[in-house]
């Protein structure tokens, strides 16, 4: 039979636990909503552009915002230049 402390204790893990898992699940769907809008600028930006060299390829994947990354692929559909689109990465990237 456990004292009401102990009780109180396996209480706050089970909660810590739930609080936890959540917390990772936020943090893993955000990491596959990144993971997702890179390959979609990647594809887009290879279909539009031809190759990309691999420093963009690099610096795409330094992005971690999901907004910018959706953002650049709508402005991927409209671009008109390799030095168009370098310039729009190099913005995101504070560059």
């Amino acid at each position: 039979m456990n004292t009401l402390a102990e009780e109180w204790r396996n209480e706050g893990i089970l909660i810590g636990e739930k609080k936890g898992e959540k917390k990772g699940e936020k943090k893993g769907i955000k990491k596959g909503e990144l993971k997702y809008a890179r390959k979609v600028l990647l594809v887009v930006a290879n279909d539009k552009l031809d190759i990309l060299p691999q420093q963009i390829v690099e610096d795409i994947n330094r992005i971690e915002s999901s907004e910018i990354l959706d953002e650049l692929i709508r402005r991927t559909l409209r671009c008109e230049s390799m030095e168009q689109f370098k310039g729009w990465i190099y913005k995101a990237l504070g560059r």
